[in-house]
This record gives structure tokens, C-alpha cells and sequence, in this order.
């Protein structure tokens, strides 16, 4: 049998033992999901694109979320694939809203907080407060007094 063989024979028990080595100068793509997020091979990956600076054995992802764009390991978080500036993991966490249609279902903003405050799509809300703040559409919050429409404050609210 030759060298070339034996290799190929070792990769394949070493894949169906379900095993991550990097015999390549990039990771393969078996077994990762063309939507959302998937780790396999010691690489984390966004709709089938490898996920830079994500840690495999550290990531965390909701598969239970019809929008599950965001995931983290213990050093960054993440938004579809891209890292979030400023995002750090700690306390790190998405807010939901709740559906007009069906009642009682809740589902992911595009809103997050951390320790940091409360961030869109990366970008931090001036003067939300993350205890306070609370998603009430998809890329609508509100904090205290505050509305906010993506990450514009835009209007006061009479108490």
C-alpha cells in the first residue's frame, strides 16, 4: 500500500471517529451547515464561511432561534459570522420581543448586551441603560424615557 493510501485511510478513520485534525492548509467543509452557525473540525463556521478568532471547543450558538446570528466563546461575540467590537461575552446576552402573531412567542432582536452596555448590530446605544432597556420589534428598543430605531435615539416619551 502506499504512503499516499495509508494517509488517506488515517484521514478517513480519524473523520469517522469524528476526531479534528488539520492535515490541510484550510479546514474542509464536511459536515458544515450552509445556514447559520456550525462547528466542525476544530473550526467554527457562518453559513458555510469559516469564522475568524471564533474558539471551537469555547463556542456557543442558539440552534433553537429562528435568527440564531449570534454565538460567542469566552473571548468574542459574534453577529453573523462577524466579530462584534466591544462585545464582550461576559454577561453578554440577546434581547427578545415578543410576536403580534402568534401571542406569547418571543423571538431575537438584532439588539445585545454586555457588561458594556447595549449594543445593535455592534454599534453602542447612547444612554441605554441594559436594565431599563427592552427590545419591542426586531430593530426597536426602548430604555426609560427613550425610544430607539436601530441604534438612533429618536424620540423622548412623556411620562
Amino acid at each position: 500500500m502506499s504512503k499516499l493510501m495509508k494517509r488517506w485511510l488515517i484521514v478517513v478513520a480519524v473523520v469517522m471517529a469524528g476526531l479534528s485534525i488539520n492535515f490541510f492548509s484550510k479546514p474542509p467543509k464536511i459536515g458544515v451547515s450552509p445556514k447559520g452557525y456550525s462547528v466542525a473540525f476544530g473550526h467554527v463556521y457562518f453559513d458555510g464561511e469559516l469564522v475568524p478568532k471564533a474558539r471551537a471547543s469555547l463556542f456557543y450558538y442558539s440552534i433553537m432561534d429562528e435568527y440564531g446570528d449570534y454565538g460567542w466563546d469566552k473571548v468574542n461575540a459574534f453577529y453573523k459570522g462577524q466579530l462584534l467590537p466591544d462585545a464582550y461575552p461576559t454577561g453578554f446576552s440577546v434581547y427578545y420581543y415578543e410576536l403580534k402573531q402568534p401571542k406569547g412567542k418571543f423571538t431575537p432582536s438584532a439588539y445585545y448586551k454586555n457588561k458594556n452596555g447595549v449594543f445593535y448590530h455592534g454599534k453602542k446605544l447612547e444612554g441605554a441603560d441594559i436594565n431599563t432597556f427592552y427590545a419591542t420589534e426586531f430593530n426597536q428598543g426602548r430604555s426609560g424615557e427613550y425610544i430607539y430605531r436601530g441604534a438612533q435615539k429618536v424620540e423622548k416619551i412623556d411620562q
